[in-house]
């Protein structure tokens, strides 16, 4: 049989491993692994949990690798290390997918968009000793109908993730917001017939949901079709899981979609707040965050309903000035937020918002290794860089600070989060913590 390594290296930026940043196991190559021909050995690597010595894997036939723009280049290293030694290599993910001409001086082959088709098609090229030409693109969304189960089975035994079951009810998402990745890399919002999820669902809770009982889910924008969710959840109540996902902001809108994803198990719902002023909202076509009050829209979530919120908060809009990150301690303070996802303005190529810095001639760095944590590689529009590096890291020290954490335990305790909620709670801060703890590493965070 022909082995074949699945790789998704670690930024170099995480010094620790288990950062912060990758709570979960690589889904995507798990996905890959389940759409390879038979005749492979597959194997999974997830630098980001276990330090690797790249002479262990030189017996590979091929190497895939997965990269975000904080890992690329480490993604690269690796890549020109197995080709090197004649080791063909394949290289995928959101970064290479919106700048291919750059992977390819590292990789034999890039996949560009979602790999499922097209890399079933490179690899039976590989066996049938067919030359590979480079790039591979298809304008086609892939079908959620009739997926294979994703290969889990080859996570890496002794990582220790925060859930280690992980799959997915959708893809895609049509929001189209100016400085996302996603609706590049996937636009069409597609969604699984329901009885497939569960039946995963299943399959998952007797293979590889360990004590915890709980599951994540790696969509986008789940909630989007809210009668489609609505039919999931009810038929996830008798599995008896906790999970936790992505959700629309416009949950806090609909009662019976909350109460079925509270009576479903939810325990965590990531929602992307992002801009803190009316202009930025819309200018990034966030629109139905306009008109939100976001810490009432926490309050009824957590509160009334028991679902921990995790807020999403990107701070270096253009109407952001150094009062903001004042309205965003008022914000957590308030709302007593169970979780904080907290990222600077990142210009991702493929976004709008790339291009449109581009244009301004306002990137200052194109070093990817810095396009994570308190990395700055733009110029901000309405305060110096010192002042958006200074502003992000007070906010995330004022989180990480442990007398906040008790506020958040107390409110979940007394409220319909209640013990479970306050479970939650603990293991994300302690996330957070790492984030602020690997911010305060190395140098040069800000690029002039």
């Amino acid at each position: 049989m022909k082995k074949l390594k699945l790789i998704s290296p670690c930024a170099h930026r995480f010094t620790d491993k288990g950062s912060a940043k990758y709570h979960f196991p690589p889904l995507s190559l798990a996905v890959l692994a389940a759409n390879t021909p038979n005749e492979f050995d597959i194997e999974i690597i997830d630098e980001n949990y276990q330090d690797i010595n790249l002479n262990d894997y030189l017996d590979a036939d091929l190497i895939g690798i997965t990269s975000m723009t904080a890992t690329v280049k480490r993604g690269y290293e690796i890549a020109d290390f197995f080709r090197k030694h004649g080791i063909t290599v394949i290289m995928g993910g959101h970064h290479v997918s919106a700048l291919p001409e750059e992977a390819l001086q590292h990789a034999d082959v890039v996949i560009v968009g979602e790999g499922d088709i097209l890399w079933r098609q490179v690899t039976e090229e590989f066996l049938d000793n067919k030359p590979l030409h480079g790039i591979y693109s298809s304008t086609e969304p892939v079908s959620l109908d009739n997926l294979p189960l994703p290969r889990e089975d080859l996570y890496p035994k002794d990582a220790k993730y925060l859930i280690r079951a992980n799959t997915h009810m959708t893809r895609g998402c049509p929001n189209n917001c100016a400085f996302c990745s996603v609706t590049t890399f996937s636009p069409k919002f597609r969604k699984r017939p329901v009885d497939e999820v569960i039946a995963e669902m299943k399959y998952l809770k007797e293979n590889f949901v360990d004590e915890t009982n709980r599951i994540v889910f790696n969509d986008d924008n789940p909630t989007l079709d809210k009668k489609y969710a609505k039919e999931l959840f009810r038929k996830m109540i008798p599995l008896n899981l906790k999970w936790q996902t992505f959700a629309g902001i416009d949950i806090a809108e609909d009662d019976e979609l909350l109460d079925l994803m509270k009576k479903a198990g939810c325990t965590g719902a990531l929602i992307g707040f992002d801009a803190m002023n009316i202009e930025d909202i819309e200018s990034m076509h966030k629109y139905k965050n306009k008109n939100t009050d976001y810490t009432q829209i926490v309050k009824k979530i957590q509160n009334e309903f028991g679902i921990p919120v995790i807020a999403g908060v990107v701070v270096g809009f253009d109407h952001d000035t150094v009062e903001t990150f004042d309205k965003i301690i008022k914000f957590l303070d308030e709302s007593l937020v169970s979780n904080l996802t907290f990222n600077i303005l990142y210009p991702y190529p493929g976004t709008k918002l790339y291009e449109q810095f581009k244009r301004e001639n306002r990137i200052t760095s194109y070093d990817w290794d810095n396009y994570v944590l308190d990395g700055i590689n733009f110029v901000p529009k309405n305060m110096t860089q010192k002042e958006l590096h200074d502003g992000y890291l007070s906010v995330l020290k004022w989180y990480s600070d442990d007398k906040q954490l008790e506020r958040r335990l107390e409110n979940a305790k007394k409220t319909a989060m209640g013990e479970i909620g306050a479970m939650m709670i603990r293991d994300w801060h302690a996330g957070v913590k790492r984030a602020y703890q690997e911010c305060l590493r190395g140098e040069n965070k800000i690029r002039y």
